[in-house]
C-alpha cells in the first residue's frame, strides 16, 4: 500500500509558482502560509492519484514539485548543514499537509541520510525534473527520459498461443493460500485512541480513547493495523478449516505496520520475525513461498537494487536480506536463499512439483518513492532482464510459472517504464506465466494484460486483499483453486475464495468470543464467470463499466465487505481503469472500455 511518507514528492524555477515555492521553502518554518494555488497538494499527497486532479492542477503540482525538489538538492550540494536542510524539509511537509511535527521530524530523520547520499553519489546529479517525472508520471518533468529504456526479449520466436481450457468436471485440483499486507502492530492496545491525529493510531503510545466511538476494539480497528492476537486467530482458523486441503502458501510481504516515521531496522525485523513465527507454528509442515514487500525495509520502501551502487555503503540492504533469508530457510533450499541474499529475488522449481516454477520478484525496485531508483531508472537491479532469462529457461523446459511480486506492475506508484517492459515480458511468455499474484493495494481486484496489438486479453494478475484493516477494510485472506489435471498440471487459476471477518461484529462480542471468519464470495459463482481466464476477465470489466448493479456487487468484494466509502462511487473510472492498466504510461484500454475519464 502507498505509504504515508515520502519526502520529496509533489512539487520549475522560472515560473511564478516555482518562485513562490522556493520562497516558501527558504522561509523559517511556520512563518509563511502555503501558496493558495497549491492548497490541493495535501489532498493529492494523501491519495496519490494524479488522475483525480485537473490538468491545470497537475501542471501546478509538477512546477511546484520541480522547484521544491531542486531547492533541497541544491542545499545538499552546497553543503548546507543539517538544520538548514531540515528547515526546508519541514516546510515541504507543510506544503503536503503533513502538519504533525513528530511525523515530519521522524520522516526527515529517517529518510534524510539516504537522500543526501543519493544526491552526492548520482552521476549525473539527480535533479527535480527526474524526481518529479518519477513521482507525477507522464507529462511531468523528465518523464520521457527516465522511462526511455527497454528490456531485450530473447531472439527465440514466441511459441503459438495456447488458449486456456477448463479441465473436465471433477478433474484434480489444488488449493493454495495467499497472505499479503499483514501489517502486524505489536504495539496495538485495546481502548487506545483510534483517531489520534497521526497517520496511524491504536498504539500503546496513542493514549486512551477520548470516547467509546474512538476506542480501538479488541480485534482491531478500521483506522489502524492489526493486533498480534487477531492474526494468530486467523492463522489458527485457516489451519483448522482449510489446513488439510492447502497444498502450499504464498506470502507477499508487508509485515511491519504503517508507523514509518518512528520505525527502525530492529522494529521492522521484529514484525517480520513475529509474523513468520506465527505462520511456522500454524503450518509447520507446509511449503511456503515468500516474496518481499515494500514495508520490510528500513526506511520503508527503500530497497536499493544491485545496480544502485550501494555496495560497501551503510545503505546496502544486506542487513535485511540476510535476516529474511534466515527466516525463509525453513522453506527454501540454499541456492535460492543465496540468490535472495544477493538480489531479493529467487527462482525455484520445487522437486516435488515437476513442471512448475515460482519466480519471486522484489517489486519495491519499481516504486517511484524507492529513492534508490534515482540512481538507475533503467531496469533497477537488472531484475526484468533476469526475469526474462528465467522465463526462457522455463519455456524451454516446458514449465508453468507463477510470479509472486508485491506491487502490481501497473500500479500508479510503479515507474511507468517498469510496467511497460514487464508487460512486454509477460506477453512474450504468456504460455509459460499462467498466474501472477500481488498485494500492496489492500483491495481485492486484478489486472488484465493484453497482447502486443492490445486487442486480445492474454494474462491475469491477481491482486489479493490484505490481512490488514488499514484503512476501513475488514481483515481477509484468499484461497486459490489451481488446475492439477490428471494428465498435465496447467497450474492455471480455476477459482478464488475470499474469507473475511466482520470487524464490527467481532468487536461487539469482544475478547470473550472468537470471531467468525467466513467466505465473502467465490470468484466464478458470485461474479457469474465461466472461468477466470483472461478473455472472461476482460468481459467482466466491460460488464463492470456498463452494469450498475453488477458494479455495486463487485465493489463490495473489492472493499472486502466493508462499508463502501463515498469516494468509491465518485472514482469509479479510476478503480476500473486500474483493472486495465499494466503501465501507468498507457491508459488506452481504459478509454476504450470504460470511456473517457
Amino acid at each position: 500500500m502507498r505509504l504515508v511518507f515520502l519526502l520529496l514528492p509533489t512539487l520549475t524555477l522560472g515560473s511564478n509558482i516555482g518562485d513562490s515555492v522556493k520562497s516558501f521553502l527558504e522561509s523559517d518554518p511556520g512563518t509563511s502560509e502555503v501558496p493558495e494555488q497549491l492548497s490541493f497538494l495535501a489532498e493529492l499527497w494523501e491519495h496519490g492519484q494524479v488522475s483525480r486532479v485537473s490538468p491545470e492542477e497537475k501542471d501546478l503540482a509538477c512546477d511546484a514539485c520541480e522547484a521544491a525538489v531542486q531547492v533541497v538538492i541544491d542545499l545538499m550540494l552546497l553543503g548546507v548543514d543539517e538544520s538548514g536542510i531540515e528547515s526546508a524539509l519541514s516546510n515541504l511537509c507543510a506544503l503536503l499537509g503533513i502538519v504533525e511535527a513528530s511525523v515530519c521530524d521522524g520522516g526527515v530523520a529517517t529518510y534524510g541520510p539516504g537522500l543526501r547520499w543519493i544526491v552526492e553519489n548520482s552521476e549525473p546529479t539527480i535533479g527535480g525534473r527526474q524526481v518529479c517525472g518519477a513521482m507525477l508520471g507522464k507529462g511531468c518533468g523528465a518523464w520521457e527520459e527516465i522511462n526511455d529504456w527497454t528490456v531485450e526479449l530473447p531472439s527465440d520466436p514466441k511459441p503459438p498461443v495456447e488458449e486456456p481450457i477448463l479441465p473436465p468436471e471433477g478433474s484434480p485440483s489444488k488449493k493454495i493460500l495467499h497472505l499479503t499486507d499483514v501489517h502486524i502492530d505489536l504495539s496495538y492496545m485495546e481502548g487506545a485512541e483510534a483517531a489520534c491525529g497521526l497517520p496511524m493510531c491504536c498504539m500503546n503510545s496513542s493514549g486512551l480513547a477520548a470516547s467509546e466511538e474512538s476506542a480501538a476494539g479488541y480485534w482491531g480497528d478500521y483506522r489502524c493495523d492489526v493486533p498480534l492476537w487477531t492474526i494468530q486467530n486467523m492463522l489458527e482458523n485457516i489451519r483448522d478449516e482449510h489446513g488439510s486441503e492447502i497444498d502450499y502458501i504464498m506470502i507477499t510481504g508487508d509485515f511491519p505496520p504503517h508507523d514509518v516515521w518512528q520505525q527502525s531496522r530492529d522494529s521492522n525485523l521484529m514484525s517480520s520475525r513475529t509474523f513468520l513465527d506465527l505462520v511456522k507454528a500454524a503450518f509447520p509442515d507446509t511449503q511456503i513461498f515468500p516474496s518481499i514487500g515494500n514495508h520490510e525495509p528500513y526506511p520503508c520502501n527503500i530497497l536499493p537494487g544491485s545496480t544502485s551502487g550501494v555496495e560497501g555503503s551503510e545503505h546496502n540492504p544486506g542487513w535485511l536480506l540476510d535476516e529474511l533469508s534466515d527466516y525463509y530457510s525453513t522453506w527454501l533450499p540454499q541456492e535460492q536463499l543465496e540468490m535472495f541474499r544477493q538480489t531479493a529475488a529467487y527462482s525455484f522449481q520445487p522437486p516435488d512439483r515437476p513442471g512448475f516454477r515460482i519466480l519471486s520478484i522484489p517489486s519495491p525496485l519499481c516504486l517511484n518513492y524507492n529513492f534508490f531508483i534515482f540512481m538507475d531508472f533503467s531496469d533497477p537491479g537488472n531484475m526484468l532482464a533476469w526475469m526474462t532469462s528465467e522465463l526462457l529457461k522455463a519455456e524451454q523446459a516446458g514449465e508453468r510459472v507463477h510470479i509472486l511480486s508485491h506491487v502490481p506492475a501497473g500500479n500508479h506508484e510503479c515507474l511507468g517504464g517498469w510496467g511497460r517492459e514487464y508487460a512486454k515480458v509477460i506477453n512474450r511468455f504468456e504460455n509459460t506465466v499462467v498466474a501472477q499474484f500481488h498485494g500492496h493495494t489492500h483491495n481485492d481486484h486484478f489486472q488484465v494484460y493484453y497482447d502486443s496489438t492490445g486487442t486480445r486479453a492474454s494474462n491475469i494478475a491477481f491482486i489479493t486483499p490484505s490481512v490488514s484493516t488499514y484503512t476501513w477494510l475488514n481483515p481477509g485472506y484468499r484461497l486459490y483453486t489451481i488446475d492439477a489435471g490428471h494428465e498435465a498440471e496447467t497450474y492455471r487459476v480455476l477459482d478464488t475464495e475470499t474469507f473475511i471477518l466482520d470487524l464490527g461484529t467481532a468487536n461487539s462480542a469482544g475478547s470473550a468470543q472468537d470471531p467468525l471468519w467466513f467466505k465473502l464470495y467465490s470468484g466464478r459463482e458470485d461474479l457469474e464467470l465461466d472461468s477466470l481466464f483472461p478473455g472472461d476477465m476482460d468481459n467482466m470489466v466491460r460488464r463492470l463499466a456498463n452494469e450498475v448493479e453488477y458494479y455495486k456487487k463487485w465493489l463490495s468484494y473489492y472493499n472486502k465487505g466493508s462499508v463502501i466509502p463515498e469516494s468509491a462511487a465518485e472514482h469509479k473510472w479510476d478503480i476500473l481503469c486500474g483493472l486495465l492498466t499494466t503501465s501507468n504510461l498507457d491508459k488506452s484500454k481504459c478509454d476504450e472500455i470504460i470511456g473517457p475519464a
